[in-house]
């Protein structure tokens, strides 16, 4: 994530802005987008203030609350796909989320988490089972 602007600059973005200056004649004479100098003046007449929001970090994981049930899904079928995985996740907790965020899930909480096959969830289907 970027940084914040300087304070000096904020400070002299809203001073310009105050004074009646419009939002491209500031953006030109401070080097900054047009949109940059409407941002600060929209976040200075909201909080009264030049300094920068908070940066919270890492929101986490919509699948830590169901961390539990998705590591016991693992322990119980060893050969579960990560997207047979995300497809149990969505149906069963009404969630949105694909095999990327199932895969990175896993990947944080590592220990006790057999590797992920293809094969085995495939072999399932009525279709493939008929080949074997």
């Amino acid at each position: 994530m970027p940084r914040p602007y300087a304070t000096d600059l904020r400070v002299r973005v809203v001073a310009a802005m105050q004074a009646g200056e419009n939002c491209r004649a500031v953006a030109a004479s401070l080097d900054i987008a047009p949109s940059t100098a409407g941002k600060r003046d929209r976040a200075f007449s909201r909080s009264g203030s030049v300094r920068p929001a908070t940066v919270d970090g890492h929101l986490g994981s919509a699948l830590e609350p169901h961390g539990e049930w998705i590591r016991a899904q693992v322990r119980s079928r060893p050969g579960i796909t990560v997207r047979g995985l995300a497809r149990r996740v969505n149906a069963r907790f009404g969630l949105a989320v694909g095999r990327d965020a199932v895969w990175r899930f896993l990947r944080r909480c590592r220990p006790g988490v057999k590797k992920m096959t293809r094969v085995a969830d495939e072999r399932d289907r009525p279709g493939v089972r008929r080949r074997i």
